[in-house]
C-alpha cells in the first residue's frame, strides 16, 4: 500500500514536471519569435525611413543644388540614424533579449538596404563596403541595446524603491 501510493505520487510529479518543461519550451519559442519579429519590424521601418529621407534629399538636391561632396556624408548620416531607429524599435518588448534583438534588426537593415538599392541600381554594390556597414550597424545595435537595457534597469530600480518607500 505504501509503495503503491508513493508510485502514484511519482507519476503525478512526473506529469507536472513534463507540463512545466513543455510550458518552458513554448516560452523559449515565443522569445525567439519575438526577437525575429522585432528584428524584422525594426529593419522594415528603417528601410521605409531611409527611402523617405532619400526622397526628401533628392528634392533638396534638385531645388538647391547641394554639392556632390556632401551627398555621401548625408547618406552616412541617414544610414546611422536609420540603424539607431531600427535598434530602438527592435528593443520594444524584447525583454531579456534586447541586445540580441537590436543587433539583429540593425544587421538585417543593412543587408536588406544593400539588396534593395542593388536592385534599384541594376548591379550589386561593393560587398566590402556592405560588410563594413554591417559591422558598424551591429556595433551600433549592440550599443543601443545596452543603453536601452541599462535605462530599463534603472527605471525598474526607481519603481521598486518607490514601492518600498510607500510601505
Amino acid at each position: 500500500m505504501f509503495g503503491q501510493r508513493g508510485y502514484g505520487i511519482c507519476k503525478e510529479r512526473q506529469k507536472a514536471v513534463a507540463k512545466v518543461r513543455k510550458h518552458k519550451n513554448s516560452r523559449m519559442d515565443l522569445g525567439r519569435k519575438t526577437i525575429v519579429i522585432n528584428g524584422v519590424k525594426g529593419a522594415l521601418i528603417g528601410i521605409i525611413f531611409t527611402i523617405v529621407c532619400l526622397l526628401i534629399l533628392a528634392v533638396i538636391i534638385k531645388q538647391f543644388g547641394v554639392p556632390f561632396e556632401n551627398i555621401s556624408v548625408i547618406n552616412q548620416i541617414i544610414k546611422v540614424v536609420a540603424v539607431i531607429l531600427c535598434a530602438l524599435i527592435a528593443s520594444k518588448g524584447a525583454g531579456d533579449k534586447t541586445i540580441l534583438s537590436c543587433a539583429m534588426a540593425s544587421g538585417l537593415f543593412i543587408v536588406l538596404s544593400f539588396l534593395i538599392f542593388s536592385l534599384l541600381e541594376g548591379q550589386f554594390g561593393d560587398a566590402v563596403l556592405m560588410l563594413v556597414d554591417l559591422a558598424m550597424a551591429i556595433v551600433i545595435g549592440i550599443a543601443i541595446g545596452v543603453i536601452v537595457k541599462l535605462m530599463s534597469g534603472k527605471k525598474t530600480e526607481k519603481m521598486a524603491s518607490a514601492r518600498t518607500a510607500k510601505k
